[in-house]
C-alpha cells in the first residue's frame, strides 16, 4: 500500500487505527482501507505482540486491514482496480485516492 499510494492518514486518537487510506469513485462513492487495533499504538504491552506503527506499515508480509464503505460499492470491482492499480496498471473504473 505504501510504495504504490505513499504514507496512510494519521492514527486516530482512541489508537485503534494507525492509518488510513480513503478511496473515491467517479460516482462519489468511497471506500477506506484501515488497520484495526493491529499495531502497538492500540496495544503496546509485550503480551499483545504488536508491531510498532513502522514496522506494520513498511512491512512486506501479508496484513489483514478493514474496509468501511459510503455509498453503492461493487467490493469486487474495487478489489480489482486496486489489484491492478499496485502494479501501475489502469482499469476503466478509476478511483482516487482523498
Amino acid at each position: 500500500m505504501t510504495e504504490r499510494f505513499g504514507p496512510p492518514s494519521g492514527a486516530t486518537r482512541d489508537g485503534k487505527v494507525s492509518g488510513t487510506y480513503v478511496f473515491e469513485n467517479s460516482a462519489g462513492n468511497t471506500l477506506a482501507i484501515y488497520d484495526w487495533k493491529s499495531t502497538a499504538i492500540y496495544d503496546a504491552s509485550p503480551a499483545a505482540n504488536l508491531p510498532t506503527v513502522q514496522a506494520f506499515w513498511t512491512s512486506q508480509e501479508p496484513m489483514e486491514f478493514a474496509l468501511a464503505a459510503s455509498g453503492s460499492v461493487n467490493l469486487l470491482e474495487f478489489a480489482r482496480w486496486i489489484g491492478a492499480a499496485s502494479i501501475g496498471i489502469e482499469r476503466a473504473l478509476q478511483w482516487t485516492e482523498l
